[in-house]
């Protein structure tokens, strides 16, 4: 399910001949008498269009919303011929009036110029590769590499597998791939002339910068309001729709604006046996999940899984193409699994609420250390110890109490860059460095947090939480969960919304002072009031949850697939890392000395990447792939 073009940076043509669009059933052709060659492998979600009057061809992939009247949302052709449409009135300035998920190709014949973008919050895939004559975008890392196969070989980028197993994700610009770019989100890139122009057309930093107070009760009805709005607009792009309901507040609330328009709404909880149930975050949620389904009287599923689901773990990484750090996916994975089997064409998923309306426990840091500073240091670090101490350490609450101390401890003298990093760290420089084979580790030429620090600059003058909020949603969001969300959904068919991602949503609650986000310990202040009365206040007032799974079972089973996995034939046969760092990793996490369960899970993730992304299925090298440089 995939677009892939490539075309010269040398100006276009007036002739329409000058374009090949190869379908998923075409036989191969001679594509060398083609300047473009657009290869569209289905078209439920790839559609192209040519406007002969205006003489514009646009491809895309995804889907459009939120469009200007009397343009219509959509997917497939409809949403190609409401692009080229806006393109013809708007030319560049169309992106602006638009939202969705999606990557788009123009190809302006008049003007003899390609634009490519991808949408504002980065939630659609967009890969691009440039050589000295040519650019090669998609949406598919796998088919950009294929159609670059005659040209050119690939290098391993080792900075991006460093990155990522510091922190569990690789910000654009970058991708495993040297010569392989992401775009950004709400960025465009024209090619007229030989020349590559790059803007960027949408920012959140703009709507932050716009900070507007609201009395209290006309804020309750807006919050309610927007994500009433944001539903809607998801409904409108067609087709049976379900929802995750995982429990939490943030799926919940989807799920209370959606059963106002949908009667016996398909609903799915996915979650580990009851005795793997202490590997979720909050065991209380498959309740709160049932209780919020028999309220809204939903068409409930609950999806029970087996530790042998981590056998799908190869199929999510390859639809994926890029590993991944955590094993929710897994769960996402067999939700959308069901949907498909059920006939739902669409599902819509609370992700993005933790980002709008601070729900994740770093937003609440900037207070805990304002707070902190109240107290000398040396009580603090006296607390710290006694805590740590047995029997002490023995109980889970003073046990997290303790972790989190030494982790606030330690942030303190941070600056913002490091401390964000330090939120997301898997392991500690000097544990990586030994983790790498020295070969390996001297291929290592830039800051793996250089992407991060240069968004931070850009946003230096706002106060400490909306840096935070800011770095989720331009660098976090897109290249995390919502990359995952989205990429599964297409794998299964289906379309993944996510309601409190639509970009006017998202320019409306970072509108809001953070002072009313957070106040004192209490995170998403303005969702849970502007939910209170709908959603049921159990569900309000636990804590936060999250898509669980036993990867730190799976990661310490000597026997267990990962194992075999992470053999030593096969970190031998990679020459990058240290087979003894591994062991001993192993060891720590399963002796409970440390928690390296992340970062092993991540290593077993890459290292199913590398086979199926370097290695053919006999082994064999991949011809345009090298690891070495």
């Amino acid at each position: 399910m995939s677009l892939c073009l490539t075309f010269p940076k040398r100006r276009l043509s007036m002739l329409e001949k000058d374009l090949i669009v190869i379908g998923p059933n075409d036989t191969a052709t001679d594509r060398e008498a083609f300047s473009i060659v657009a290869k569209v492998k289905d078209e439920k979600y790839i559609g192209y269009w040519t406007d002969k009057t205006e003489q514009i061809t646009v491809f895309i992939s995804g889907y459009l919303s939120n469009v200007p009247k009397p343009f219509q949302t959509g997917t497939g052709r409809a949403a190609a011929q409401t692009l080229a449409a806006l393109y013809a009135k708007y030319s560049t300035q169309a992106f602006v009036h638009i939202d969705g998920a999606f990557s788009v190709a123009i190809l302006d014949w008049r003007r003899g110029a390609i634009i490519v973008g991808r949408d504002k919050l980065g939630i659609g895939r967009a890969y691009l590769c440039r050589d000295r004559d040519t650019v090669t975008f998609s949406d598919s890392l796998s088919d950009l590499i294929q159609a670059q196969s005659r040209e050119r070989e690939f290098d391993l980028d080792f900075d991006s597998i460093y990155t990522f197993l510091m922190i569990g994700w690789i910000p654009a610009p970058y991708s495993m791939f040297r010569g392989v770019e992401k775009l950004p989100p709400g960025t465009v890139i024209e090619s007229c002339d030989g020349n590559l122009t790059q803007t960027t057309y949408y920012d959140v930093l703009n709507s932050i910068a716009h900070v507007s107070r609201r009395p209290r009760e006309m804020l309750r009805q807006q919050v309610a309001m927007q994500l009433d709005r944001s539903v809607k607009r998801g409904l409108a792009l067609g087709g049976r729709w379900g929802s995750f309901l995982s429990g939490g507040v943030d799926s919940s609330s989807g799920v209370s604006s959606l059963a106002q328009t949908n009667s016996a709404l398909p609903t799915y909880f996915g979650g580990f046996a009851p005795w793997l149930n202490r590997y979720l975050p909050n065991p209380e949620e498959p309740a709160m999940s049932e209780l919020v389904a028999a309220c809204f009287k939903t068409d409930h599923h609950m999806l029970w899984l087996g530790p042998e689901a981590l056998e799908g773990t190869p199929e999510i990484v390859g639809a994926l193409e890029e590993p991944v750090s955590d094993g929710g996916c897994i769960v996402l994975s067999e939700v959308m699994r069901a949907a498909q089997q059920q006939k739902v064409d669409g599902l819509m998923t609370g992700i993005g609420g933790d980002f709008l309306f601070t729900g994740e426990r770093r937003h609440m840091v900037p207070n805990l250390l304002r707070f902190m500073r109240m107290v000398p240091n040396f009580i603090w670090r006296g607390i710290n110890w006694l805590s740590g101490i047995q029997p002490f350490v023995r109980n889970a609450r003073i046990s997290q109490i303790h972790f989190d101390l030494t982790r606030l401890l330690a942030v303190r003298t941070l600056s913002m860059e490091d401390m964000y990093a330090g939120f997301f760290r898997q392991a500690e420089a000097s544990e990586l460095r030994s983790l790498f084979l020295p070969e390996a580790y001297t291929k290592l030429t830039r800051d793996p947090l250089s992407e991060i620090n240069t968004q931070f600059r850009r946003v230096r003058e706002l106060n400490p939480l909306s840096q935070i909020l800011y770095l989720d949603l331009k660098a976090n969001v897109p290249d995390d969960l919502v990359r995952e969300a989205e990429t599964l959904g297409r794998h299964f068919g289906l379309t993944i919304y996510n309601p409190f991602l639509d970009a006017e949503f998202v320019d409306f609650a970072m509108s809001i002072p953070t002072a009313e986000m957070v106040s004192g310990l209490k995170l998403k202040v303005p969702l849970k009031t502007a939910m209170r009365g709908r959603v049921p206040d159990k569900v309000l007032n636990r804590k936060k949850g999250g898509l669980g799974s036993p990867i730190r079972w799976w990661v310490t089973q000597s026997d267990g697939f990962v194992a075999k996995v992470l053999s030593r034939d096969n970190l031998e046969r990679r020459k990058i890392f240290s087979v003894e760092t591994i062991e001993r990793f192993r060891n720590a996490t399963a002796n409970g000395t440390r928690d390296y369960s992340k970062l092993l899970w991540s290593l077993f993730t890459l290292e199913l990447w590398l086979q199926q992304f370097t290695d053919r299925k006999n082994n064999e090298v991949n011809t345009n792939v090298r690891i070495t440089q």
